[in-house]
């Protein structure tokens, strides 16, 4: 299809999964939600050419307690600061959250020195410890673009929404939102995203073990719903302007925490494939239930797919 003055092909889609990583090819894909769907972003959700230029690996599933714990790092839960009750379940196959975006990137960087990657993350003046409330004031990245880096990272936002899409164009990979007659802040059911997400009315707050739910065709669970999901985000508050080509390459100073996908807290609109939510503390990347992670990793030239 033609969008922004481009034609934009996206590749076919096919799950090619591995040891819980599954490779998504290099494509164009449109970004952001038409103006008629229910619930929409305003400013920030106005539909784009995106064109990725790097293949890279996705985890299947959400950063697991069990292979967080695996690593060596502890994991403290947190009191739920919305008062709505739930909060992050415990066993192995549990999402590893009430996460940081700062704790995420660290684990990051710890897993790639395990595998013999370069790490892709600076960080510089922290506090604390890695699953106890650890915190950074510097952060930059170790290559001129975070693409360009092969060893373990948060996603981009644009790769995120690439990957839960894995071709749709509706609010959720199973299908359509359906609209509410009342506040799009309420819990209330929908029949089409109970298949492939944990959220308010069917999670009451809680999440669950990864992959009970229907992955997308890409082969990924719980992309929508569970923990939310923290990503790298450039955050120009709001659309830039299409086309964009590896779109957010460089962490800035007026980068901000963002995640996507929704969680077993919230409520339907928010767990739409183009919605988005920076962290709502007044300060940036913080920590609270349900705030998960998964990690990808740029594919290099002459490397197979799952690492």
């Amino acid at each position: 299809m033609e969008i922004n003055g481009i034609v934009c092909r996206h590749p076919t889609v096919r799950a090619s999964c591995a040891d819980r990583w599954c490779t998504i090819p290099a494509g164009c894909f449109v970004m952001g939600s038409p103006e008629t769907e229910w619930a929409r972003g305003a400013y920030n959700e106005d539909e784009i050419a995106v064109t990725l230029t790097h293949n890279f690996v996705i985890q299947q599933y959400e950063m697991t307690r069990g292979e967080w714990l695996k690593m060596g790092f502890p994991l403290e839960s947190v009191e739920n600061q919305y008062g709505e009750g739930g909060g992050d379940c415990d066993k192995p196959e549990c999402p590893a959250a009430s996460v940081s975006w700062f704790e995420a990137v660290a684990f990051a960087n710890s897993l790639s020195d395990r595998d013999g990657f370069p790490r892709c993350y600076e960080l510089g003046t922290c506090t604390g410890e890695v699953g106890k409330g650890f915190q950074c004031e510097l952060v930059g990245q170790t290559h001129a673009s975070l693409y360009d880096c092969p060893g373990y990272r948060l996603p981009m936002e644009v790769e995120w929404e690439y990957a839960v899409r894995a071709g749709t164009r509706t609010a959720f990979y199973s299908g359509p939102i359906t609209p509410q007659a009342y506040n799009f802040t309420l819990c209330c059911q929908d029949k089409v995203l109970d298949p492939i997400a944990w959220y308010c009315h069917n999670a009451a707050g809680w999440t669950h073990p990864v992959g009970l739910k229907a992955p997308n065709t890409w082969g990924l669970y719980d992309m929508s719903g569970n923990a939310w999901e923290w990503v790298n985000d450039p955050f120009e508050g709001s659309t830039p302007r299409g086309p964009l080509v590896d779109y957010g390459a460089t962490l800035t100073k007026k980068s901000r925490a963002l995640t996507r996908g929704g969680s077993a807290s919230r409520w339907v609109s928010l767990h739409r494939s183009a919605s988005g939510e920076i962290d709502r503390a007044r300060h940036d990347r913080f920590r609270g239930v349900n705030f998960g992670f998964r990690l990808v990793r740029t594919v290099v030239a002459g490397e197979g797919g799952s690492p």
